[in-house]
């Protein structure tokens, strides 16, 4: 009796074994939908985004309009017709009223994964907007052509990657990292990340204040050669091309102003380099 009830117990995690093998070969497949919404506009208006995970992708055209491409899209290592029903879980709502354009999507199932579940936008908007807000928890936005405006971004665990940007910039959450191509960043503008990298390439307002601010990451400046703004580093000084001293290499705060100019540029890295250079 007792060598029967070992082999039972000997089968049945053979049989669990097996099981387990087998959930781990089988290859995830990914199943989508699409749909497109057009918003006509009759003003100058706001964008507010607000998506728990997506991978978004900006681009202006000529075209007073503004124009959302989504594609839902569900992943996992089950049968087609059990993740088709599952993209029933998403909810994507978009609203036009007081001259304010709001797109706010959720995925309502268990398994929040940014990399099994996710509402993926395209979205097409006028070369100016007044003001964009995106509050984003998982995924990578991209501008993929020149715009202008006021940009405030709320994300944790999110890329963002501007090509040209003129207006106010203004960047917080927890990871990910911020990099902007050229442009011209004015106002009091500031990115504040806890985890991420930060890398910008522009131009800056002389009566602009600006912070750039990681606790872990590398911070990298390019400012045009004939800037005029003073600049003030906490960190590891990796280099300054506009700090004559050359004082380099360690851990130091550093100020340094040009043309009697006070300081409006503050780099902040706590466990990162800095590195400032012109272009």
């Amino acid at each position: 009796m007792r060598q029967k009830l070992i082999i039972v117990i000997l089968m049945a995690f053979i049989l669990c074994g097996c099981s387990i093998a087998q959930a781990e070969i089988n290859p995830k497949i990914e199943v989508s939908s699409y749909s497109e919404q057009i918003i006509e506009l009759k003003q100058t208006y706001n964008l507010d985004i607000n998506c728990d995970s997506s991978d978004i992708e900006l681009y202006t055209w000529n075209n007073s309009d503004i124009k959302f491409e989504i594609t839902k899209r569900v992943r996992g290592a089950y049968k087609k017709e059990v993740l088709s029903k599952r993209l029933e879980d998403f909810e994507v709502e978009i609203k036009n009223e007081n001259n304010s354009v709001f797109l706010k999507s959720r995925c309502n199932g268990g398994n929040k994964n940014a990399l099994d579940r996710s509402v993926d936008l395209k979205i097409y908007v006028p070369k100016v907007i007044e003001t964009m807000n995106y509050k984003v928890d998982a995924g990578n936005i991209k501008f993929f052509d020149d715009i202008q405006g006021v940009l405030k971004a709320e994300l944790n665990n999110t890329n963002l990657e501007i090509n040209r940007f003129d207006g106010v910039l203004n960047v917080t959450g927890n990871m990910g990292n911020v990099k902007v191509l050229s442009g011209k960043i004015s106002g009091c503008s500031k990115i504040e990340k806890y985890n991420g990298n930060i890398s910008i390439k522009s131009e800056f307002d002389e009566n602009g204040e600006y912070i750039f601010n990681t606790s872990k990451g590398h911070i990298d400046i390019y400012a045009p050669s004939n800037t005029k703004l003073g600049f003030e580093t906490v960190g590891e000084l990796e280099i300054n091309e506009f700090d004559d001293a050359e004082n380099f290499g360690r851990t130091r705060s550093s100020e340094v102003k040009l043309n009697d100019k006070p300081v409006k540029v503050r780099v902040n890295s706590e466990m990162g380099r800095i590195a400032i250079r012109k272009y």
